[in-house]
C-alpha cells in the first residue's frame, strides 16, 4: 500500500538543497572543511522525520526487551529550530540497531517503498562528544535481502582526516544512495543505523533531524522479454515463462478469439522473473494471449507503466495411443550395480521390475515424468542374469512396457570406502532417540509419543515458571508474559482437572509412556524442576494480560518463589499445597517419587534443573531483569540438586540445560562472564563441571549426573546471505544442512557460522561439539555423561532434513551421549519423523537399529556417512545405517564386517517420508557393495 500523496509543506515537498550545497554542513567556529558539490538531487522527498514523525513512519529498532535503546523523539536541536531525535547505545546495546519503519504499530499493514522510484535516504546527524565506536554505525535497508551496508562515516566526506573537534558537536548531512545497496529485494518498509560492535567498545550518542527520502519520476515501461511457453502432461494447462527489465507485477489476458479471460500474477511478488500459468484449456486448442508487466508508482495518482507482450499457442491434443519406449540399453555393469536406459516419447513415469531366476522380484517406482532416463539397477547380485521390464506410464494413463536381458560381473569398484571395526564398539543409550512435547498439527499433543521414540522430555520456557500446585506457568516473551493454563490443556485435560496439584505431569507422564494398558517405546521421561526462582501463582485474568500490568507488586501478587528445602512434613494434599506461602522443590521431588513414578512402574523418571537460564532475561523479563552470574546459576543448580537427591536418592538430575554457543562459553551475558571476568573464572561450561565436583565433594554424593546442553546449527550457506535454521530448502541451504551435522563431531569440517569466525579462536575452528564438551567433563568432572535434550537441523519437510536428523543421530550412539530430544520447529516434520524410523521400526514391525555401536569410517564423509551396529540380543546380526548426503548416486564399499546371511534394505528418499523395503540380497565373506541413491537413508539389516 502506498502512502496518500501530501503538498510540499508536509510528506511531499520541493527540495531545499540545490547543486554545491555542502555534505557537511559547517556550523559558527566550525573549522572550515572542502566543500564537496553533490549531483542535482531527486525531484521528491517522502518526510519521514520533521520534528517529530510523520506519516506512517515509527520507532522500529533491533533490541532486547530488557535493554531498549535510549530514544527521545523531542529532543532539543543545537544550532538548529525544531527538535531532533536523540539516540544514545548504551554498554547493553552492542549489535542493535535504531531505525525507523513505515508501517502500523501491530505490523498489520506494511506501507513498502520502491527502489524503481526511490532514490536516497537523507538525514542530518550530529554526534554528541561522548560518542564511543561511531565509526560502528552502518546504514541497513531492511528487508532488501544480502545487500551493502555502507558505515555512516564514510558517507560524510573527509571524516578520515577531520580531528575529533572537527568530527563532533556539528551537524552533518548524510546521503545514502539507495541505486549503491545493491539490494536484491525491490523494496523497503525499514531502515537502520546498526551499531556493528559489543557495547563494551561502541557507544555511539547522536541525533538525527530532517530524515527524508528521495524519489524519483520513472515513466520508463517496463520491457517484457519472452521466455517459453510449456504446456502442462494433461495439457488444460500452459506456463508462460518470461522476465522483465525490473521488478514488476502482471497479468495475463487470453482467449481463443479474443483477450476475455484474465489471470493475475500475486500483487505482492514483485520480481523480475515470471511464470503466469493459464489454466481450463481444452486440448488442441490455439489461444493468443497478452502479457501485461507493470512497474511501482510512488505517487498514489500516479498510472503504473506498462509492458506489453503478445503471443500465441496450439494446445497439443491427447494421445490415444500408448507411448513409445525406445533405446532400452544397458550400461556400466559391474557384480551390485548396472545402468538402466530408454527413451519415451512424451513424458511418463515408469515402474522398472527385475528379477534373477528363483530369486524374489525387485520393483523400483518413477514418480517424475521424464522422456529420458538413466536408472541404476541395485542390489544386484555378483556373475548373475536378470530381467528387467521397464512400465511406462503417460498422464492419461496410456501405457506401454518393454523388456531387455543382463548379466552381471564378478568384481565390483566403490566411490566410497567404508571401513568397519567390529572390535572398537560401545553401547548406544536407549535414550538418544528422544521427542520433546510440543505443537504437532498433525498429531494431537496428547497423544502418547510415536513408536519410534525412547525417551520424552518436558522442556521448555513455560517449564521455568511451572507451579505444580496449580499447574500454572507464565508464558515469559513467548507469549506476552502471561500467566495461564497452557501446559495443562496441552496435554489435553479439562478445566476441571488444572487445580490438581501434578495433573500437567501425570498428564506427560502419559503422553511419554502411554496410558495404562497402550505403553510406548519410551523407557525414560525428564521433567523439569523450576529453579529460577518464582513460579505463577495464579493461572491468569480475564481477560489476559502481561502479569506486569497488576502494578507494582506483581511479583508479590502474582507469582510464588521456590524455595529448596521446606524444612517440615510434606503433603500432598491440595488444598494445604495450595495454601504455602512457597513452592518447594524437595516436596515436589516427593510427589514424583510417591505418586507419578508408581503410576509407570519399570520406566525411568529423571529431572531437569530448569531450562535455557542463560537467556531468561530475555525469555523471562518479568522474573528475571538481570543475568544470573557465574556463581548465582552454580548455587542454584547446587541447592535443588541437593534437595531432589535429599529425597529421591536415585535420582538423575540433568543441568544446567544451556541455550546454544555463548551460554556454554559466556553464560550470555553474565555479569562476570566478559573482559577481565571471563579471564579469572574462564569457559562457563568448565566452570560449571568444577563447581559441581566441589559440590559432589561437600555433599558427599554426586548432585549433577548429566551435562545437558541444546544445539540449534549456526550453519549458513558460503555466502552467508541465508541461514540453515530455517525452513529454506534451496539447493544453496539444503548443501549447507546435510554437511552441518559435522560439526558434532569432525575436526576436519568447519562450517560457515558466526561461531566458526567470532565465537573459536584461530587453530580451532572445527566445532566438533561432542568432543570438544567431552573433554572438558573429562578434564573437570569426570563421569558425568552428556545430553543435547533440544536440537533441530530444520527441513523437516525435506530430504534434507532426514538426511540431517539420521546423521545426527548416528552421532548420538557412535560419541556415546546419553540422552537427545529433537525439539521441532514446523509445525509437520514428516521427513524428520522418518528419519527416526530409519533406527527405529524400520520394518514397520519392530526392527531396530543394534544397542551396540561398531566403529565406521567413511573415505569420503562429505559424500556417505555410515552407522553400524550389533545387537545384543541376536549374535550374528548387524544393522548399517548408509546416508548419502550427495548429489550422485555413491557406490559404496562396506569392508570389515562379517557378512552371513542377507541383507534386508530399507531406504527413504525424496520421493516419500517413510521407509521402504526395496529388497535383499545374500551376502557373505567380510566386503560388501551396495549402490546408495543421491540424498537418501539405507537401513541395512543383516541377518
Amino acid at each position: 500500500m502506498t502512502p496518500p500523496l501530501h503538498s510540499a509543506s508536509s510528506h511531499f515537498r520541493i527540495p531545499r538543497l540545490l547543486r554545491g550545497t555542502l555534505v557537511g554542513l559547517v556550523v559558527a567556529g566550525a573549522a572550515q572543511l572542502p566543500m564537496i558539490a553533490e549531483a542535482d538531487p531527486p525531484p521528491h522527498y517522502l518526510v519521514a522525520y520533521d520534528s517529530g514523525l510523520q506519516g506512517h513512519w515509527l520507532r522500529s529498532c533491533w533490541e532486547a526487551s530488557t535493554n531498549s535503546l535510549y530514544t527521545d523523539f523531542a529532543a532539543t536541536a543545537p544550532g538548529r529550530t525544531g527538535t531532533a531525535i536523540e539516540v544514545r547505545f548504551g554498554a547493553q546495546n552492542g549489535w542493535n540497531a535504531f531505525g525507523l519503519g513505515n508501517r502500523a504499530p501491530d505490523w498489520t499493514t506494511i506501507y513498502y517503498l520502491y527502489l524503481n522510484e526511490l532514490r536516497t535516504v537523507e538525514f542530518e546527524v550530529y554526534f554528541e562528544t561522548d560518542s564511543t565506536g561511531v565509526e560502528n554505525l552502518s546504514f541497513i535497508l531492511e528487508d532488501v535481502g544480502y545487500s551493502n551496508s555502507p558505515r555512516i562515516v564514510d558517507l560524510i566526506p573527509g571524516w578520515a582526516s577531520m580531528t575529533d573537534a572537527e568530527r563532533y558537536g556539528h551537524w552533518w548531512h548524510v546521503t545514502v544512495d539507495l541505486t549503491q545497496i545493491g539490494a536484491n529485494i525491490p523494496r523497503f518498509e525499514r531502515f537502520l543505523l546498526s551499531n556493528g560492535a559489543g557495547g563494551d567498545v561502541s557507544q555511539p550518542h547522536f541525533r538525527l533531524a530532517d530524515v527524508k527520502l528521495g524519489w524519483t519520476d520513472d515513466t520508463t515501461p517496463p520491457v517484457v522479454t519472452f521466455g517459453s511457453a510449456t504446456p502442462n502432461l494433461t495439457y488444460d494447462r500452459l506456463t508462460l515463462a518470461f522476465t522483465t527489465s525490473e521488478p514488476t507485477i502482471y497479468r495475463v489476458e487470453y482467449g481463443v478469439s479474443d483477450y476475455g479471460t484474465t489471470v493475475t500474477g500475486d500483487p505482492d511478488d514483485w520480481n523480475r522473473s515470471h511464470a503466469g500459468v493459464l489454466p481450463n484449456l481444452t486440448p488442441g486448442t490455439t489461444y493468443q494471449y497478452r502479457i501485461v508487466a507493470l512497474d511501482h508508482r510512488t505517487d498514489p495518482q500516479a498510472t503504473a507503466n506498462q509492458g506489453v507482450f503478445t503471443g500465441s499457442y496450439t494446445m497439443p491434443p491427447i494421445p490415444t495411443t500408448p507411448p513409445t519406449i525406445s533405446g532400452l540399453t544397458v550400461s556400466g555393469v559391474e557384480g551390485h550395480k548396472a545402468v538402466l536406459s530408454w527413451i519415451t516419447d512424451r513424458p511418463c513415469i515408469e515402474t522398472v521390475t527385475y528379477q534373477k531366476a528363483g530369486r524374489p522380484a525387485m520393483m523400483r517406482s518413477i514418480w517424475d515424468y521424464a522422456q529420458t532416463r538413466a536408472f541404476v539397477l541395485d542390489l544386484l547380485e555378483p556373475s548373475s542374469a536378470y530381467t528387467v521390464t521397464v512400465l511406462a506410464t503417460d498422464a492419461f494413463a496410456n501405457q506401454a512396457s518393454a523388456s531387455t536381458d543382463l548379466s552381471t560381473t564378478d568384481t565390483s569398484t566403490a566411490d566410497v570406502i567404508v571401513a568397519i571395526d567390529e572390535s572398537a564398539t560401545r553401547p548406544i543409550s536407549p535414550y538418544v532417540y528422544g521427542a520433546n512435547h510440543q505443537f504437532d498439527s498433525s498429531r494431537p499433543n496428547h497423544d502418547p509419543l510415536a513408536a519410534q521414540y525412547t525417551f520424552g522430555r518436558m522442556g521448555g520456557n513455560n517449564w521455568t515458571t511451572f507451579n505444580w500446585v496449580n499447574n500454572a506457568s507464565n508464558a515469559g516473551t513467548d507469549w506476552f508474559n502471561w500467566n495461564y493454563d497452557y501446559l495443562p490443556w496441552s496435554f489435553g485435560l479439562s478445566s476441571d482437572q488444572f487445580d490438581t496439584p501434578g495433573r500437567t505431569i501425570l498428564a506427560g507422564l502419559d503422553w511419554a509412556f502411554g496410558p495404562q494398558g497402550t505403553p510406548t517405546n519410551a523407557g525414560a521421561a525428564l521433567i523439569t524442576v523450576p529453579i529460577q526462582g518464582f513460579v505463577a501463582k495464579d493461572r491468569g485474568t480475564d481477560p489476559n494480560d502481561d502479569v506486569i500490568t497488576t502494578g507494582p507488586n506483581y511479583l508479590q501478587e502474582r507469582f510464588k518463589t521456590v524455595q529448596p528445602i521446606k524444612g517440615t512434613p510434606f503433603t500432598t494434599d491440595p488444598a494445604t499445597l495450595a495454601a504455602e506461602p512457597h513452592v518447594y522443590s524437595d516436596e515436589y521431588t516427593n510427589w514424583v517419587k510417591t505418586v507419578a513414578k508408581p503410576a509407570h512402574p519399570g520406566r525411568d523418571v529423571f529431572y531437569s534443573l530448569d531450562n535455557e537460564p542463560d537467556l531468561w532475561p530475555s525469555t523471562h523479563p518479568r522474573v528475571e531483569a538481570q543475568h544470573e552470574s557465574y556463581d548465582s546459576l552454580c548455587t542454584k543448580n547446587e541447592e535443588a540438586a541437593r534437595a531432589i537427591k535429599s529425597v529421591d536418592t536415585g535420582a538423575t538430575v540433568f543441568g544446567f540445560v544451556s541455550y546454544g554457543w555463548y551460554g556454554y562459553t559466556y553464560l550470555q551475558g553474565a555479569p562476570d562472564g566478559s573482559g577481565s571476568d571471563h579471564a579469572l573464572h574462564g569457559d562457563f561450561t568448565e566452570y560449571y563441571l568444577g563447581r559441581m565436583s566441589e559440590a559432589e565433594t561437600q555433599a558427599g554424593r554426586r548432585l549433577v549426573d548429566v551435562l545437558d546442553l541444546h544445539y540449534y546449527t549456526s550453519a549458513q550457506t558460503p555466502d552467508a546471505s541465508r541461514e540453515v535454521q530455517s525452513a529454506d530448502v534451496s539447493p544453496e541451504v539444503v548443501a549447507a544442512r546435510v554437511q552441518s551435522t559435522r560439526s558434532l563431531w569432525d575436526p576436519s569440517y568447519v562450517e560457515n557460522s558466526w561461531i566458526t569466525r567470532d565465537g573459536l579462536p584461530d587453530g580451532d575452528k572445527a566445532i566438533r561439539l561432542l568432543p570438544r564438551m567431552q573433554a572438558k567433563i573429562d578434564a573437570k568432572y569426570p563421569g558425568t555423561k552428556l545430553a543435547i535434550t533440544e536440537y533441530n537441523f530444520r527441513g523437516g519437510q525435506h530430504i534434507s532434513g532426514a538426511i540431517a536428523q539420521a546423521d545426527a543421530l548416528g552421532v548420538f550412539g557412535r560419541y556415546g551421549l546419553f540422552a537427545a530430544s529433537r525439539w521441532q520447529q514446523d509445525p509437520e516434520e514428516p521427513f524428520a519423523e522418518a528419519a527416526f524410523k530409519m533406527y527405529r521400526g524400520f520394518d514397520g514391525a519392530g526392527a531396530n537399529f543394534g544397542d551396540v555401536s561398531m566403529a565406521a569410517t567413511s573415505s569420503d564423509v562429505s559424500s556417505v556417512a555410515v552407522y553400524a551396529s550389533q545387537d545384543s540380543t541376536s549374535p550374528g546380526r548387524a544393522v548399517v545405517v548408509a546416508i548419502n548426503r550427495s548429489g550422485a548416486f555413491q557406490d559404496v564399499a562396506l569392508q570389515g564386517l562379517s557378512l552371513s546371511g542377507a541383507a534386508h534394505v530399507y531406504r527413504i528418499t525424496a520421493e516419500a517420508a517413510q521407509p521402504v523395503f526395496v529388497g535383499e540380497v545374500p551376502v557373505n565373506g567380510t566386503s560388501w557393495y551396495v549402490s546408495l541413491p543421491p540424498m537418501s537413508i539405507s537401513t541395512i539389516d543383516i541377518r
